[in-house]
């Protein structure tokens, strides 16, 4: 058994300034579009690779940096197309990221056509929460490995040679991210503060999809946010939610995942990372991205205007994820970038 390293591309757009540079292992991991069909009307080959890892790295703002805004609109330093903040809001860049994952996955583009390959479950289209379906630990500073079984290919029969990634999605279920926040003239919600972005139903631990909780700083543990500012243990009516474009969701494409929005990260890089049929079939795999974090956190407010803001209700109401639908802000269907990938292969 030997070691292979694989191609790999890095962009050039890397960052300036300190940050933290961290891994987590996602064994499993979400593709695009299980149902189509090959040429011939049947369902699509699969085969599998067992042991596979998914491992991604991301760049966080460093926490021990002065507090205030990262990343907006007027102070930009030049973060790529896809991620650049718009006018009329501000963005941050969190300084922690973790949740929990049901799948993720990779779109490879072969002969003008987008295979998928997964990991965890030949398709993710009936993955819940309340389906009893498997959820996977993610955190961006403290890795954490999940094995999962590779499956390949969950698109057109086209594959059959060589082809090169194009897209990564992850199907989470909440996601825990800490920002800093800091009003020029208004100190009270200035600080460091950690929310909780529930993105599917799940009745064992009352959440609806939409709800935003955030820590409460004297226990540690995640509550809802009641209109007055105060938190709660458990879900009342009237408690704070993200942007009624998430609260309901609905899958207009017909297929695919129908509870849970998918967020997706491009490669911004030029250069192609090529992977064959040979390499799925033959090998047991680890993938290794670096991610782009860079103002993936929306605050439907103006940099200049955020003393507003005197309660957690007002300020996490207004916070979206990016890559999710609003109904106010015309945003892409992009949460974060995707600076470098690596797979390295072992042979089975």
């Amino acid at each position: 058994m030997f070691l292979e390293s694989s191609r790999s591309f890095v962009s050039s757009s890397f960052r300036s300034g300190v940050f933290a540079s961290c891994l987590v292992y996602i064994g499993l991991v979400l593709g695009c579009d299980e149902s189509k069909k090959d040429k011939k009307g049947g369902e699509p080959p699969k085969f599998t690779s067992t042991s596979s890892t998914l491992l991604v790295s991301s760049t966080l703002q460093d926490p021990t940096a002065p507090p205030g805004l990262l990343f907006s609109n007027d102070e930009n330093t030049d973060p790529p197309p896809e991620l650049k903040c718009m006018e009329m809001t501000t963005c941050f860049t969190p300084t922690a990221f973790s949740g929990k994952v049901l799948a993720a996955g990779l779109g490879i583009s072969a002969k003008g056509q987008l295979e998928s390959i997964l990991f965890g479950g030949e398709q993710y289209s009936g993955l819940a929460p309340d389906s009893g379906s498997k959820e996977y630990d993610f955190d961006l500073k403290n890795p954490t490995a999940n094995a999962g079984t590779l499956y390949c290919c969950n698109g057109d029969s086209s594959f059959d040679a060589e082809g090169y990634f194009q897209t990564a999605k992850f199907l989470i279920t909440y996601a825990d991210f800490s920002i800093v926040f800091k009003a020029p003239n208004n100190s009270r919600l200035n600080g460091e503060h950690s929310y909780r972005f529930v993105l599917a139903n799940n009745k064992s631990l009352g959440y609806l999809r939409g709800d935003i909780l955030l820590k409460d700083p004297s226990d540690g543990v995640y509550k809802w946010i009641l209109a007055d500012g105060s938190l709660s243990p458990s879900r009342t009516a009237g408690v704070a939610v993200q942007d009624s474009a998430v609260v309901n969701w609905v899958n207009t494409f017909g297929k695919g995942n129908m509870e849970v929005p998918t967020l997706e990260s491009a490669f911004l890089a030029e250069s192609k990372v090529v992977v064959s049929k040979k390499d799925l079939e033959e090998n047991q795999l680890t993938f290794q991205f670096d991610l782009d974090a860079t103002n993936m956190i929306i605050l439907n407010q103006e940099s200049g205007a955020l003393d507003v803001f005197n309660t957690h209700f007002e300020l996490a109401s207004k916070l979206h994820l990016r890559g999710l639908p609003h109904s106010k802000l015309t945003l892409g269907t992009i949460a974060f970038g995707t600076r470098s990938l690596t797979f390295t292969k072992v042979p089975k």
